[in-house]
């Protein structure tokens, strides 16, 4: 499936902005090593089992994957996102340019990672259910598995902070936001000298019990959750909703 390139989703135009990892400069590696070692963890995956990071984004998690001695690849949509990959990664670790829709190449894989809530922001809850079928996909051949890092919504709602105003060197932002039924959403003004930027994001308030019914569809069979990087039980006031799945 294609993007309309005439008139792009919140998402294609926001992620391949110069601006996004400049106001989510505070998202640091520390903590994708983090959320790696969890993955490594719960999976036990030996060195050189192959490993898809599934929007990878400027390749945080990839880099961690690659640097635990997996035989790892990216995948993103946004064309400047990849390029701030390739730079940080080595020139063997491959990154693919293409919507996480559409077929995953070079499978089969022993597991698929989806960190940080790289999910949930299309229109539509059966693209979302195809991108789980596309995994299952890449998956089934090894029965591989899925370490699924998602927001949980409960404490998404909870905690919603109205708006925000911060600096990022000569970068002047402010965050608002607002949850309704189904989606969380954050409307970013940037202020740079003169200029001025706006941009927004939409993500799905998916709860496990969604998520079970979705990754049921997509033939993959929920195995453990958690609740945090650091392995804790899932409850309503974890932070994160992270799932293990298998392919079946």
């Amino acid at each position: 499936m294609k993007m309309q390139s005439e008139n792009p989703p919140w998402f294609a135009e926001w992620f391949n902005s110069d601006l996004y990892t400049r106001v989510y400069k505070h998202r640091c590696d520390d903590e994708a090593h983090t959320t790696v070692q969890l993955m490594l963890q719960v999976l036990d995956l030996p060195p050189g089992s192959r490993v898809l990071d599934l929007a990878c984004g400027n390749g945080r998690h990839t880099q961690a994957l690659h640097e635990a001695g997996l035989d790892v690849a990216g995948l993103d949509l946004s064309a400047t996102l990849l390029q701030q990959a390739r730079e940080r990664l080595p020139a063997e670790v491959p990154l693919f340019n293409q919507d996480m829709r559409d077929p995953i190449p070079h499978g089969p894989w022993d597991a698929v990672g989806n960190f940080f809530t790289s999910f949930g922001y299309f229109d539509d809850r059966d693209q979302d259910v195809l991108v789980l079928r596309r995994v299952h996909d890449a998956l089934l051949e090894r029965r591989g598995h899925f370490f699924f890092d998602y927001l949980n919504a409960e404490h998404t709602r909870r905690n919603l902070v109205p708006q925000e105003e911060s600096t990022v060197e000569d970068l002047v932002i402010r965050q608002e936001r607002r949850a309704d039924a189904s989606h969380v959403h954050k409307k970013i003004s940037i202020r740079q000298g003169e200029r001025e930027h706006s941009f927004v994001e939409r993500v799905r308030l998916y709860t496990l019990d969604d998520f079970r019914d979705m990754f049921a569809a997509a033939g993959l069979s929920i195995r453990n959750t958690y609740g945090d990087y650091r392995g804790a039980d899932f409850g309503p006031e974890s932070p994160r909703l992270i799932l293990v799945a298998q392919a079946e």
